[in-house]
């Protein structure tokens, strides 16, 4: 009795042992990459640097520099806030020669509107001026700019050039129109 008692803990332990070596490596393992683990920036360069030639860097620019002419527009944006109801309308109109000979428009218009309760704040910033939340008040500001816009059909082809990464984020304006904001500027 006492020896089948001996045995089964020493089976019941041995078994503890393997499942343990079994688990132990499955719980350590991390999907975490720390910096140590990453690719350091100056070897991601030199990576760039040493198998992209300077003829491809200059034919990648160019293109990318005749997709834009081609596809920039002067507009006169034109931004009207209304709060109304407790909703903060906001009605943009992009106007303009260039508007009517790339897109066959007059204007393009789109128009948000924004759940806000004045009891919460009686006022909000809009292009750093105070716009005072009360019925029927309405703030108008028109802005003549350059902008880069393109319909759903017209992407920059990015992966086509060779580019790791697309290069602006799109803000939709209307339709399938859209317009280049911000630059990307992150390691894909």
């Amino acid at each position: 009795m006492k020896t089948n008692m001996r045995f089964g803990i020493g089976a019941l332990l041995t078994a503890m042992l393997l499942l343990s070596m079994a688990f132990v490596p499955a719980v350590s393992a991390s999907t975490d990459t720390s910096k140590e683990q990453q690719m350091p920036d100056e070897l991601k360069q030199w990576i760039e640097d040493t198998t992209i030639d300077e003829k491809t860097k200059l034919w990648r620019q160019e293109q990318t520099k005749l997709w834009e002419q081609n596809h920039t527009v002067n507009v006169t944006l034109t931004k009207v806030y209304r709060y109304e109801k407790g909703n903060l309308e906001i009605k943009e109109i992009y106007a303009g020669e260039d508007i009517e000979a790339r897109f066959g428009v007059k204007d393009l218009t789109s128009v948000r509107k924004i759940p806000v309760d004045s009891k919460v704040s009686q006022s909000i910033s809009l292009d750093g001026e105070i716009f005072s939340l009360e019925e029927g008040n309405e703030k108008i500001i028109v802005t003549e700019k350059t902008s880069i816009m393109t319909t759903l059909g017209e992407p920059f082809q990015w992966w086509l050039l060779g580019y790791e990464y697309p290069r602006w984020t799109w803000k939709k304006v209307v339709y399938n129109i859209y317009e280049a904001k911000d630059p990307i500027n992150i390691a894909w």
